[in-house]
């Protein structure tokens, strides 16, 4: 009697192995074999669940912005701290979080590397996903604006530029070894603070 395999939980299981695999080697450097050995199955076994790479990367990317995101929503909505408390608090969940799982923010910013080449289109449509992540302290700074603890700032513009020091703290946790990062993030709570009101 043939084995019966649960569908959606092999996906699952084949996107968490392929997020190890692209987090180590990077996007252009992973074959659908290196995916296929990690998940101790045949490479032609892939396409039972997945039509190629390209459609695995873009699984593995929404399932990393999944994770963050759901990581990130206790601190968003902690009521007994200030927005810019919150935007701090982010940013040594970082830190803390993805200096062991630094496979994450890799996939993180070779996707930056894929979208800026243009190629996004081969990756079913995560560029919306994306740019909606990108802007993860918009909310924050206009909440902190309403409430007075932030200063009155173009909330678009210091959105983008939070998220471009978190992509700097993401390239320094992911590729340096030996730093300090939590001196890296003390400099980055003192440029925060500087918003406070």
């Amino acid at each position: 009697m043939p084995k019966i395999v649960d569908y959606d939980l092999m996906r699952e299981q084949i996107i968490d192995q392929a997020m190890v695999v692209f987090g180590q080697k990077g996007y252009h450097y992973t074959s659908l074999s290196d995916v296929a050995s990690q998940c101790g199955m045949a490479r032609t076994s892939l396409y039972q669940y997945f039509k190629n790479k390209d459609e695995i990367f873009a699984e593995v990317v929404k399932k990393v912005l999944d994770d963050i995101e759901d990581e990130c929503r206790p601190i968003l909505n902690q009521s007994d701290l200030t927005s810019v408390d919150k935007i701090k608090t982010i940013f040594g969940h970082f830190v803390t979080q993805y200096q062991d799982e630094k496979y994450k923010i890799r996939i993180l910013l070779d996707i930056r590397v894929i979208m800026k080449m243009k190629k996004q289109n081969r990756l079913n449509g995560i560029a919306d996903r994306i740019e909606s992540f990108r802007q993860l302290f918009l909310p924050l700074l206009n909440e902190g604006m309403q409430k007075k603890e932030i200063k009155d700032v173009d909330a678009e513009s210091m959105s983008s530029t939070l998220y471009n020091l978190l992509e700097s703290l993401w390239s320094k946790v992911s590729f340096y070894k030996d730093s300090n990062f939590q001196l890296y993030l003390r400099s980055l709570h003192i440029l925060i603070d500087g918003l406070k009101a």
